[in-house]
């Protein structure tokens, strides 16, 4: 309202939303405060969410107890009992009833009942049936007092079970966290249980003789000495040690696992150990709490390691450094891979999560999965032949992706923009300098793989700069152009093509709905930004151009004249190159891409484009052929605070939100987003592990698949769901059905639109209907065939006749053998915007006469040379598969048919190389272990005399 009442000012307004409200739309309640009623609105604006404080209130503990409500769901009231367990066995209620029992008996003996003791066992039972007979918390829900839980619980509560307090420990310091204010308080009872962790017969630890006064009394106590020495024992592998992998090492150390004479821990992380990882913020609490100020620039395993054994000197550990993929296959190899008893994955991104998942089912190993997003937690239990593989279970997002045309030019939120400048930097100091550096190895490769003529002007500009001898000077000047090139050039081609109050093709405003109207900048020497822009981007020019020696690691980073590029980081440096430089640069018009809005170009267009870029390319191979020169590809490095790749995110990204009216951010905000920090909060890595170990405990005790549990849990917003794990799924013989489209094939549907039978049939060969047959009939993805041993000299004909005979008595044979599926470089169009594709090579098919001549080659060699990139038939992307020295092969994919002719699906067939021994999981027995225990305890009770 142009006369004083405006929304805009007017402050917070409620909001809300009916149910015949059209979706993605709300009311708004105007404030009555308003100086007249506000004009119609006109279009534009945004919209901010604003939380609300609330004011929680608690009944009184007394009361709570005894009328303590039933079992709910997070957010359903404020009294009742969480539930935790998805069985809806209501034993939330029977953990309260149970608790109220020992604190009868606590009272009463001045003490908690003692281990495994039955006599205070029954004494605890019988108080808690006179707690349920006056309350009647359970009668309420039609229950009676379960006395096998009342026991449990009383057997045990003196024990410190390292897993639950592991869990507890987690939970209760997220609750102290709440007072701030920050996430919601559990405001019902909370009660977890693990009863299927224990022994199955309930009384392993009862039977033992007296503790022997060592560290692993407690632990004991419940799964007895027997279970402890097999934990002692246990050959573990751990892939990661950031903030879970920290955790898991402190469990392990505490429980004794790989602490007796012959266990073994390997842990690995190619990571060292940078700022961001330890705790600058008391509201983060510490991420990785075996790191320390002295650790920075150190090996994450090693580190952690050595903490590690101040917590238990028997730690039987090996820190490594190498990643875990195909490419480190040679270390972490056949051997090692079936000599462990488990795997523990405590990693933060999906691609190394499969591949580990991918091992541990080719060689049938459990794998202890798990992961974290801030107070949230998953757990996932991974048994072979027992449960789903992690890949199964529906892999994690690691972050959806942007449309392009938002961050390219309709950027709304500083997310966007930090995106945006994420990707500039690639832009600007990675892909010159990698494609310079092709043109320098191998300019007529480059020239025939380049069909962009912006991708090859850059290249020039590059190469011209690079060989030339650069200066700082020459720095400067590509930062200046960079500089109004992203945030004047692109902006006024944008306004230019699309003026404000234009309509788009509808006929509606253009800029309207996210789409805020840009204004393009000027450059301001007393603008912070703008200068940090200018400082940064000149020194990022610089490294890329080698102008400057190469940095040196961020542990030896120094302060005040020894700093790297110390002269080149003031203003006044910047405005004395500037001065030299004179004026803004003219103006560089560029057409501006919209999805939606379609290209239009005529035959001459394209001709003209083609021939421009075959003498853009005939000049980056005359310079290609004598061109010397250095160029530094910048990588990326979140954690380098002298390097200026987080000063360049910062600068880029605020003067991208100035250009679109978007708040700018603080530095921290675009080093977490650029640098993909997902935050870790020792509450919530705590507590997933704990539950993780009790899982183990299960696995180790061979526990069926009803009594695994998978979890899914928020400390934030107090939901907690453990479920029973998933069988892993069964390939059998089957009919597959295509479903007919209706308006094509009228009569394959009766009147009550269900498919007719003659469409079900396979027989009938109408295309819709395909047998799909499956052997062994069924299986799963943990079964597998073997077929040798087959040498890599052998020829294709004898590895053919191999595969038959393996196969002969269910009267199968090989169809076609392949090597693996590769990834192809190609044409980059609309439909492929990587230029990937899939594809593989036969070494022998019938169907292909040109592999008929494969028979009489030695099959190792020739898989090896049919999986090497070729310029012209084979342009991939993949290292070739080289068999020598290995023991096994799984990279042919081999199709077998029936008599018949028809395809049949098999598990995974691997050729042995050599001879090779393996045990299924299904067939494997418990190792036998040395007993270790009593000694241990000796030599710890006679130190301790010392």
């Amino acid at each position: 309202n142009p006369s004083g009442g405006s929304l805009n000012n007017a402050g917070p307004v409620r909001t809300s939303h009916a149910s015949e409200d059209p979706v993605k739309t709300f009311r708004i309640s105007l404030p009555t405060d308003l100086s007249g009623p506000p004009t119609a609105w006109m279009g534009g604006g945004v919209i901010t969410e604003k939380k609300e404080a609330t004011t929680v209130h608690f009944r009184s503990f007394a009361e709570c107890v005894h009328k303590p409500g039933g079992v709910v769901m997070a957010g359903d009231g404020t009294q009742g009992f969480l539930m935790t367990d998805m069985t809806f066995s209501m034993v939330e209620l029977q953990l309260h009833v149970a608790q109220q029992g020992v604190y009868a008996f606590e009272e009463a003996s001045g003490r908690l009942p003692n281990i495994n003791d039955a006599a205070d066992a029954a004494q605890v039972v019988a108080l808690a049936e006179e707690f349920e007979a006056a309350t009647g918390v359970l009668g309420g829900m039609g229950l009676e007092v379960d006395e096998s839980v009342t026991a449990r619980v009383a057997m045990h509560c003196r024990v410190e079970l390292q897993p639950m307090s592991a869990f507890w420990g987690g939970v209760v310091a997220q609750e102290l966290v709440k007072v701030a204010g920050k996430y919601t308080p559990i405001q019902q009872f909370l009660h977890l249980q693990s009863f299927a962790a224990l022994p199955r017969d309930g009384a392993v630890g009862r039977g033992c003789p007296r503790r022997l006064g060592c560290r692993y009394d407690d632990m004991i106590a419940v799964y007895g000495r027997a279970f402890q020495e097999r934990l002692g024992e246990l050959r573990v592998f751990m892939v990661g040690c950031g903030a879970l992998g920290c955790e898991f090492m402190k469990n392990f150390a505490l429980l004794g696992v790989c602490c007796g004479p012959t266990g073994s821990l390997v842990v690995t992380d190619n990571d060292r150990i940078e700022v961001s990882n330890l705790n600058r913020q008391v509201s983060n609490l510490n991420r990785q709490f075996l790191f320390r100020e002295d650790n920075v620039g150190k090996p994450k395993s090693e580190a952690a390691a050595a903490r590690a054994l101040t917590m238990n000197p028997s730690l039987n550990i090996e820190a490594k450094q190498d990643l875990v993929a195909n490419t480190t296959e040679h270390i972490f190899d056949t051997d090692f891979w079936n000599g462990l008893d488990l795997v523990c994955n405590a990693l933060d991104n999906m691609k190394a999560r499969l591949y580990v998942d991918a091992q541990c089912i080719f060689y049938e190993k459990p794998l202890l999965e798990s992961g974290t997003m801030g107070t949230g937690a998953n757990v996932d239990i991974v048994v072979p032949h027992l449960t789903r593989s992690y890949a199964d279970g529906g892999a994690a997002d690691e972050g959806g992706g942007v449309p392009m045309c938002t961050l390219r030019n309709f950027p709304h939120l500083i997310d966007h923009c930090i995106e945006w400048a994420r990707a500039k930097f690639e832009d600007l100091f990675a892909d010159p300098a990698q494609k310079a550096a092709k043109v320098l190895e191998d300019v007529k490769s480059f020239v025939k793989k380049t069909r962009r003529d912006s991708e090859a002007q850059e290249l020039i500009a590059t190469l011209e700069m690079g060989t030339k001898g650069p200066t700082m000077s020459d720095a400067v000047a590509l930062a200046w152009a960079a500089f109004h090139e992203l945030f004047r050039d692109i902006l006024l081609d944008l306004t230019e093509q699309f003026p404000d109050g234009s309509k788009d093709k509808k006929g509606e405003p253009f800029w309207s709905g996210h789409k805020r109207f840009p204004k393009a900048a000027h450059y301001d020497a007393s603008n912070p930004e703008h200068v940090a822009f200018m400082l940064a981007t000149s020194n990022l020019f610089a490294a890329m151009l080698g102008i400057p020696g190469k940095k040196p690691p961020s542990e030896l980073n120094q302060p005040g004249p020894m700093r790297w590029q110390a002269p080149y980081r003031s203003a006044e440096w910047l405005a004395g190159m500037l001065a030299k430089i004179g004026g803004p640069p003219e103006r560089v018009k560029g057409a501006v891409e919209i999805d939606g809005e379609e290209k239009k170009e005529g035959a001459d267009d394209m001709a003209r484009e083609e021939a421009e870029l075959e003498q853009l390319l005939t000049r980056i191979a005359d310079m290609g052929a004598g061109a010397k020169g250095h160029f530094e590809s910048a990588d990326f490095e979140k954690d380098d605070d002298d390097n200026f790749h987080i000063d360049f995110i910062t600068a880029c990204s605020n003067l991208r939100a100035s250009n679109y009216h978007i708040p700018t951010t603080s530095r921290h905000k675009c080093k977490m987003i650029a640098g993909r920090i997902i935050p870790a909060i020792a509450t919530t890595t705590a507590s997933v592990t704990g539950l993780v170990m009790l899982e183990m405990f299960k696995v180790l005790q061979n526990k069926p698949t009803a009594q695994l549990r998978n979890g899914n849990y928020d400390l934030g917003s107090n939901q907690y769901m453990l479920f029973e794990a998933e069988p892993p799924a069964q390939l059998a013989t089957k009919v597959e059905i295509t479903m007919p489209d209706p308006k094509d094939h009228p009569d394959a549907y009766d009147a009550k639109g269900n498919l007719v039978d003659m469409y079900k049939d396979p027989d009938m060969m109408l295309g819709f209907a395909e047998r799909v047959r499956c052997y062994p009939d069924p299986h799963t993805k943990y079964d597998k065939m073997w077929v040798g041993p087959v040498a890599p000299t052998a020829t294709v004909q004898q590895l053919r006749e191999a595969i038959d005979a393996c196969f002969a008595e269910a009267g199968l044979k090989a169809a076609m053998i392949n090597g693996p599926t590769q990834r192809i470089e190609c044409e980059k169009d609309e439909h492929n915007a990587s230029g990937i594709k899939a594809g593989s090579r036969s070494l022998w098919n019938p169907l292909l006469s040109s592999t008929k001549a494969n028979l009489e080659k030695p099959w190792g060699p020739l898989l090896k040379e049919l999986t090497t990139r070729d310029e012209i038939r084979w342009q991939t992307v993949d290292d070739p598969v080289d068999v020598s020295g290995k023991r096994l092969c799984t990279d042919l994919t081999i199709q077998l048919q029936n008599d018949d002719g028809d395809d049949v699906k098999t598990p995974t067939i691997i050729i042995k190389l050599m001879p090779f021994e393996f045990i299924s999981y299904k067939a494997r027995t418990v190792r036998e272990v040395m007993p270790w225990l009593k000694d241990y305890a000796q030599k710890r009770s006679l130190t301790v005399v010392k």
